[in-house]
């Protein structure tokens, strides 16, 4: 391929070849701030990499980005991604105004692709294993789908940005696998299928990973308590059976506002499984995406609750249609933003969905957990 005789910098490959969610995702990496247009989160991207090497800054951008910079300069995309870096370092079009960097490459936090299988601890092993011999690659896609993740790469890139995601944690992962990848699992144990995926994911975590799960922490202590799979599927406590469907809503919405994350999320399925669990340790009988407008969470057969985390306008306004389908199904509805980072059109939303919502005589509550 011969060689462009244009000049090249990394403020202008950023511009140039990187779309707004993958500008985003790199900013998200960084602990930099999302929003805003394309115009505004390049901006932010360039100044958060001008502190960086030059080998710092390009290990941000994933293989087949830097095989694309590459190309661009009319150099060869074959390689590993350090061959790639190098490569576009050495390269005499490419201008770069920053200091001397530094001969130490660090590891982003989303560059999963070179994770060594053999530094991770058993469990990790485990479940990556699980994922590769029970997925397919489109269901791989399906579930980075659902954590607003990147599809691209190979089978096994995709598995490790799947862990990655889910912080190796065995429940959050099993629940991205689909039905049919759980079912072939349990012949595999020789463990009855369940007809729920929870109960299917719950067997397969006493059968393999000993019932383990991650501590919550709960309102009444501030100490970690550990539940175990046994201890968690149980039915609704009498206590809660002898509650009126009004009494019974605030107390879910109470217990929601004194819910803990047991961490951050990057996806909104790690929130509605640490949700999921919190509730059922209160006692309560949980279900998810049940329903023809398939509810994040059922609570006791009668109160849905809507999950959210950093929503777009968008996805606000698709919630809209969602929590007034709850309602009508059920009645009431509850819906849980978590990391509401755009914190204004929250608010408007909040405003316009109170008005329909005391129009149609709506009962609803929107909780925030920041």
């Amino acid at each position: 391929m011969a060689k462009s005789d244009e000049n090249y910098s990394l403020p202008l490959l950023i511009d140039w070849m990187l779309n707004k969610d993958e500008v985003s995702d790199i900013l998200y990496s960084l602990d930099e701030k999302v929003s805003g247009s394309k115009k505004e989160v390049v901006d932010r991207l360039i100044k958060a990499t001008s502190s960086l090497s030059l080998e710092d800054a390009l290990s941000l951008f994933n293989k087949d980005r830097l095989k694309d910079f590459c190309q661009a300069m009319g150099l060869s995309g074959s390689g590993n991604k350090g061959d790639l870096i190098d490569r576009i370092i050495q390269e005499e079009s490419f201008i770069d105004s920053r200091k001397k960097p530094s001969s130490k490459i660090s590891t982003p936090k989303q560059n999963i692709v070179n994770v060594n299988v053999n530094q991770t601890s058993p469990n990790d092993n485990l479940l990556f294993n699980i994922l590769i011999k029970y997925m397919t690659k489109d269901d791989l896609e399906r579930g980075l789908n659902k954590c607003g993740l990147k599809t691209n790469g190979s089978k096994n890139d995709q598995a490790f940005r799947l862990l990655d995601a889910t912080a190796n944690d065995p429940r959050e992962t099993l629940m991205l696998m689909t039905g049919q990848s759980l079912n072939d699992y349990a012949d595999k144990l020789k463990i009855p299928r369940r007809r729920s995926k929870e109960d299917q994911v719950d067997d397969i975590l006493v059968k393999v990973f000993k019932g383990e799960t991650k501590p919550i922490k709960t309102a009444q202590s501030s100490s970690d308590v550990r539940i175990t799979t046994e201890q968690a599927i149980i039915p609704t406590h009498p206590v809660i059976r002898s509650l009126n469907n009004t009494d019974l809503f605030d107390l879910v919405i109470k217990e929601i506002i004194d819910w803990v994350p047991v961490r951050g999320y990057k996806s909104e399925e790690g929130y509605q499984t640490d949700l999921f669990a919190y509730l059922r340790g209160k006692g309560h009988q949980v279900e998810s995406e049940v329903g023809q407008s398939r509810i994040d969470i059922l609570v006791d057969n009668i109160i849905p609750i809507e999950l959210k985390k950093s929503p777009s306008i968008g996805e606000l306004d698709r919630a809209e249609g969602q929590l007034n389908r709850h309602w009508h199904a059920y009645g009431s509805v509850i819906l849980v933003i978590c990391r509401p980072t755009f914190s204004q059109d929250i608010d408007d939303f909040e405003r316009r969905f109170d008005i329909t919502a005391k129009a149609l005589g709506m009962k609803y509550k929107i909780v925030k957990k920041g």
